[in-house]
């Protein structure tokens, strides 16, 4: 018996046969509710500056366009202006407040809080998809069958959602990779929550810590109406900042006692800037991108600007295009050659890109023409016309000698000046 049949054998008596192959073993057959603290999750996002860096790549994500590109069958890619799935994602449902990137930043917020997100697609007669609502993923039950999901709304309602009817993206939890995801913030917990206890604690200490600067003692004698009278007369000529740092002069033997505060609220400045930057560092963003330009300069701004584009929005970038594509693109019709791709931004340092061409002009690498067009787009107009014999010029580094690449090199060089030999002329008037 091979392997296949023995799992289907297994997966017949585990009562889970609703799906095929391996995964009628591999997939959990009880109902998968979500974790106990999701809403716990996404309440701290709504609380702790420290998640500030997943509403900025949400945000990122989010606001970046897609297209639908369609692949020839001689490689070249097209791209398809007027595909429904563009209005279907940037349009996503009635309510005019929920706009198609608000839709896409909070699946974004969802997957990378808890792993998953999950939108609930609603269709037109003809079985196209409609409309989409994403809900949180504490909101959803996966259901044993796996042939949907159970969501239970907070008013009461219960809804069942076919399999087809959802998109579904999801970080799988290498513990159960079959199961619910597991969120890129989760490992994150105790420091965020020792975070969010130190300016707790801050908040309390300076609204009040119930500890006096100083304590006077007076005298044994002292009855408590002398006391009250001394407290008075000390109020009335030391409150106030006009009265700030003048002497005081007592007529009785008082004994000062000065609590000087710890130096523990200022240590929390610095823990909680060690957290922030632990945060960053889990998610791989350079802090200049989160505004922290304490020890950088323009140099250093330019290299994080690239290691936020390539090695944190673009990963993101892939693998909400596969989802889109397989579970959205896929359900129009004509869709096998097609793929749904986020338009990337191009490098926006307009200094960088000018000393590339200057380099390049200078190396002898491009021509006139190519140098030209490079300044224009920078300039973003125009330059004057010249005669177009300069078109194809390059220059050689040395001397910037003009070589015309349309024309043989030797008829370009300079030509040795004929020698004319008078040795065999008559004398003339200086020999005379």
């Amino acid at each position: 018996m091979g392997l296949l049949e023995q799992f289907t054998k297994v997966a017949i008596k585990a009562g889970s046969i609703g799906r095929k192959g391996f995964g009628n073993v591999f997939v959990n057959t009880r109902q998968d509710p979500p974790s106990r603290d999701t809403t716990e999750w996404l309440n701290a996002f709504n609380e702790s500056p420290r998640l500030s860096p997943v509403a900025k790549m949400a945000t990122d994500i989010a606001t970046t366009r897609g297209k639908v590109i369609k692949t020839q069958a001689n490689g070249v890619e097209k791209e398809i202006k007027d595909h429904d799935l563009l209005k279907f994602l940037y349009q996503p449902n009635p309510e005019f407040n929920i706009t198609g990137t608000s839709s896409l930043y909070l699946a974004q917020v969802h997957y990378l809080i808890k792993g998953e997100a999950f939108g609930v697609i609603e269709r037109n007669l003809d079985k196209t998809p409609k409309f989409m609502w994403f809900v949180p993923p504490s909101w959803v039950t996966i259901l044993s069958d796996g042939k949907g999901y159970e969501i239970l709304i907070p008013r009461g309602s219960k809804i069942n959602v076919d399999k087809k009817d959802m998109f579904y993206r999801k970080n799988p939890n290498p513990v159960n990779p079959l199961g619910r995801g597991i969120g890129r913030v989760e490992p994150l917990g105790d420091e965020i929550e020792t975070d969010e206890y130190m300016a707790k604690f801050a908040k309390r200490f300076f609204f009040n810590d119930a500890k006096p600067n100083i304590i006077i003692t007076a005298p044994d004698e002292a009855d408590d109406e002398e006391i009250r009278k001394a407290e008075r007369s000390w109020f009335q000529k030391f409150g106030g900042w006009i009265n700030s740092s003048k002497a005081a002069f007592l007529n009785w033997d008082a004994k000062v006692h000065v609590l000087n505060s710890t130096n523990r609220e200022m240590d929390f400045v610095e823990s909680r800037r060690f957290y922030r930057d632990l945060v960053m560092q889990h998610f791989g963003i350079p802090p200049e991108i989160m505004g922290n330009v304490e020890n950088s300069n323009k140099a250093t701004v330019i290299a994080a600007r690239d290691i936020y584009r390539n090695e944190v929005l673009n990963p993101m970038f892939i693998e909400f295009e596969e989802a889109i594509t397989w579970q959205l693109l896929r359900q129009y019709e004509n869709s096998e050659s097609l793929r749904f791709v986020f338009i990337r931004k191009e490098e926006d340092n307009d200094e960088f890109q000018l000393s590339v061409l200057e380099k390049a002009f200078d190396g002898g690498k491009i021509t006139l023409k190519e140098y030209r067009n490079g300044i224009s787009k920078l300039l973003r107009q125009d330059l004057p016309e010249i005669g177009v014999e300069y078109n194809d010029l390059i220059f050689i580094p040395a001397n910037r000698t003009p070589i015309n690449i349309k024309k043989p090199l030797e008829d370009q060089l300079p030509k040795e000046p004929e020698v004319t030999d008078n040795s065999g002329d008559e004398g003339g008037k200086d020999d005379e």
